[in-house]
């Protein structure tokens, strides 16, 4: 069996204010930590990066919440592959747009993204179904519906 680490973050930028008034939740980041290998895999505006070694534990300690998941070593695996293979891949302020308007406007059937992009709490979403987890379109899901889903207490 192995961890795995979600990390949720806000702070005080008008970005993430802004993020966290629309979704109405108290996150407005994500991030998905392999404790085992001291990387941390995130969707940030310059793109899809990996944080490792000391940059890993600095960044974890700036986090208000974390949930850590134990999966089988398939499934880590499965989630490791993914998540290396969308490195230095772009931002996906289209699928950043298509979630806010889903948040504004639920009862508008609005399925708009780039599956080649991520936001930080799709990317994290996409590499929990590559695991155990089974999200309704985990490419547009809000910082604040991966901490409901995943029982982190608002």
């Amino acid at each position: 069996m192995c961890r795995v680490s979600v990390l949720f973050y806000r702070s005080d930028s008008w970005l993430s204010r802004l993020i966290r008034r629309v979704t109405r939740a108290q996150f407005s980041h994500v991030g998905i930590g392999m404790p085992d290998r001291l990387t941390l895999f995130e969707a940030l505006g310059s793109g899809i990066v990996i944080r490792e070694g000391l940059a890993y534990f600095k960044r974890r300690d700036e986090a208000v919440a974390m949930v850590k998941i134990t999966v089988s070593e398939g499934d880590y695996a499965q989630m490791l592959l993914f998540l290396n293979r969308r490195i230095d891949r772009k931002y996906g302020f289209i699928n950043f747009i298509a979630a806010g308007i889903n948040v504004l406007f639920p009862r508008l059937p609005l399925v708009m993204s780039d599956g080649r992009k991520y936001i930080c709490s799709g990317l994290v979403a996409e590499a929990l179904c590559k695991g155990d987890f089974d999200f309704d379109e985990p490419a547009l899901m809000t910082p604040g519906d991966l901490a409901r889903e995943l029982g982190v207490k608002e």
